[in-house]
């Protein structure tokens, strides 16, 4: 498993539809835009050993302030809640906490659980972010840029009145110190990929490998600069199985089998035509529990120059029971369901942030 460390260069602009004549962008950099700039750039025979006979996947990069970070960054789980009245991670924001477990805790109990602040214990609402280490949001280092073009008429191939479209890409930010001197905040973008050694060696880790993906290319977006490295995992994922023990003797101390959290790093794809209803489903593992959303996974193929296949997903949390460790230690960053080339399903058992996020309020 490698790390792709990226540093735009140009604003990018990712994958949301246009909203008629409008277009944003979304907040990371997809895995399939990385795969797909790369393969448009070898022949025939080459795209063919590296991505069709061996498994080249880049997984989502999401932004973060340092490349240096130990925290791998990833969306915040669906069970995030934030302050109503002051959300968000800022010095002045009444931070995030995660409800899973309490949540879970209160299901087994039949009680209802309410999610409240951390701080104030006011009312509390989800919080959709992106977890950059410590207790900072990635969403915040993200600054937007607004471009209109005039539209071009097809049958008279000039400028048409009255058609306007808009571009919405990312770029870097910009802050003001007290004496007004600006400087553009850092921003770089992390994601994992499993690459072969071929590929991997077509990548300049000194200077960067210069790449063109997103939309608008064509009109100065686009431009980012890619190095990878060795991958290896933070401190706080490293000790699996001593991180499930703890899970099962907090939520269930008299067990004998191993209580344990799967969480989507990617978007899980389940398969239509088996009716899948949760990723190990068929597998010896229970259900407990799950606290999840769905979103569309779909994409355009880079290479053919057609719309993907449209897929519904699911991110977010699930709490399962087995007698199996054997199990446990298979699914860590495994990839489950469809689509898995590019890059959705990739998970991470017993995440800490959950243990370490939880409010404590509700006895087991």
């Amino acid at each position: 498993m490698y790390r792709v460390i990226i540093e735009p260069e140009q604003p990018l602009l990712f994958g949301k539809p246009a909203l008629g004549n409008y277009r944003s962008s979304l907040p990371f950099v997809p895995g399939t835009n990385l795969r797909g700039a790369i393969a448009s750039q070898l022949d025939r025979d080459a795209y063919a050993d590296l991505f069709l006979h061996q498994e080249s996947i880049f997984f989502n990069a999401y932004p973060t302030s340092s490349p240096e970070n130990d925290e791998l960054p990833r969306y915040f789980p669906p069970s995030a809640v934030t302050c109503k009245h002051f959300p968000g991670t800022g010095e002045k924001d009444h931070g995030v906490k995660d409800t899973f477990l309490d949540s879970f805790l209160s299901y087994v109990k039949n009680a209802t659980f309410v999610a409240t602040c951390p701080e104030c214990n006011e009312s509390a609402r989800s919080h959709d972010g992106i977890i950059n280490g410590g207790n900072e949001d990635g969403l915040t280092l993200l600054n937007y840029v607004s471009t209109t073009h005039v539209g071009i008429s097809r049958k008279r191939r000039v400028a048409q009145d009255g058609f306007l479209y808009t571009r919405v890409g990312i770029v870097q930010k910009v802050e003001e110190d007290e004496k007004g001197k600006k400087d553009k905040v850092s921003l770089y973008f992390v994601g994992l990929a499993n690459l072969p050694e071929e590929l991997a060696e077509m990548f300049d880790n000194e200077n960067g490998t210069i790449l063109h993906v997103g939309a608008n290319r064509r009109r100065g977006m686009g431009r980012i600069r890619v190095k990878i490295e060795e991958w290896t995992e933070p401190r706080r994922w490293q000790n699996l199985e001593t991180r499930c023990k703890q899970l099962t003797e907090l939520l269930a101390p008299d067990s004998q089998e191993v209580l344990f959290t799967l969480d989507t790093l990617t978007p899980w794809v389940p398969d239509p035509f088996t009716g899948s209803e949760h990723p190990l489903q068929g597998q010896p593992a229970e259900l407990l529990f799950s606290n999840t959303q769905t979103e569309l996974a779909t994409g355009w193929h880079h290479v053919a120059g057609l719309p993907r296949r449209s897929y519904p997903s699911v991110k977010g949390t699930f709490l399962y029971r087995t007698a199996s460790p054997e199990l446990v230690e298979r699914l860590h960053q495994s990839q489950l369901g469809l689509e898995q080339d590019r890059g959705y399903g990739l998970m991470i058992v017993c995440d800490p942030y959950h243990t370490e996020r939880m409010d404590n309020h509700v006895d087991a």
